[in-house]
């Protein structure tokens, strides 16, 4: 993930800019294969600096692997929302995975030097390292996510959408049908929390659940303070298995990840 930048760079990052040098056939999302490229000194790093200049958090990695392996959710055909997509990881893995997934960001350059732009490039450049990817498919110009390292093809798409907090309209009509929310190293600008809080009173419904995940900021946790402050979120603690050695400091020492689902409350009548 990135603070509105994507990793997309003219040519192939020595980090995270093409293929794998070897697919685990179990890694049908792509998260091992790209955590492995994110490891120093065995450890993965709990941020990669991308060569456009963006970056990459490293616990949208954990996520992902979570949502593979131990969620227990087939994710053939589920329709995914991700707000603040960045280098668009999630949004390709999930599509993987068999989801359609509406990955967004900012177009506003005072805020994310088009971040927007950035994701679009990311994620083109993530689809094309599996077979059959990348190209329209569809009137909605959603992307085709290709065939697994198992050769089968899940039917994952991943499309874009512009989504600046508290500046957009958002029609219920449009952006209502989603399975899944994604809420992966958002709330690192305090500034803008009201905002985004305003966006998930809007797109998460009773029967949802978001995923939200976010290495240990204490300006972060007053973004969880105030859902609970709302008093019509859910929150609770999720726990995952695999943590790719996550590592987040240079000197080694290692913070928490803070990993909750959130639900929404029934509306009383």
């Amino acid at each position: 993930k990135t603070a509105g930048l994507s990793g997309m760079a003219a040519e192939a990052s020595p980090v995270l800019g093409g293929p794998a040098s070897s697919v685990l056939a179990t890694d049908i999302s792509g998260a091992v294969s790209w955590a492995d490229q994110c490891r120093k000194k065995g450890k993965m790093r709990a941020w990669v600096d991308m060569p456009d200049g963006g970056m990459l958090w490293t616990a949208s990695l954990i996520l992902l692997r979570y949502l593979e392996v131990d969620a227990g959710v087939d994710w053939t055909g589920k329709r995914v929302l991700e707000i603040g997509s960045g280098c668009g990881h999630l949004a390709t893995g999930l599509a993987r995975l068999g989801a359609h997934v509406t990955a967004t960001e900012s177009a506003e350059q005072k805020v994310s030097g088009n971040g927007f732009g950035h994701m679009q490039a990311s994620v083109q450049r993530l689809l094309a390292e599996r077979p059959d990817s990348a190209e329209p498919a569809g009137q909605n110009g959603a992307l085709p996510a290709g065939k697994g390292p198992d050769g089968v093809s899940r039917g994952g798409t991943v499309r874009f959408r512009k989504l600046h907090w508290g500046l957009d309209d958002l029609p219920p009509a449009d952006w209502s049908g989603f399975d899944v929310v994604i809420l992966s190293e958002l709330y690192f600008f305090t500034e803008l929390h009201e905002a985004l809080l305003g966006v998930l009173r809007h797109v998460l419904h009773p029967g949802m659940v978001a995923y939200s995940i976010f290495v240990d900021r204490p300006f972060s946790l007053g973004f969880l303070a105030l859902l609970d402050d709302d008093q019509s979120f859910e929150l609770e603690v999720a726990e995952f298995k695999e943590d790719f050695e996550h590592d987040c400091n240079e000197d080694d020492t290692e913070n928490p990840i803070y990993f909750h689902t959130i639900t929404r409350r029934s509306l009383k009548r």
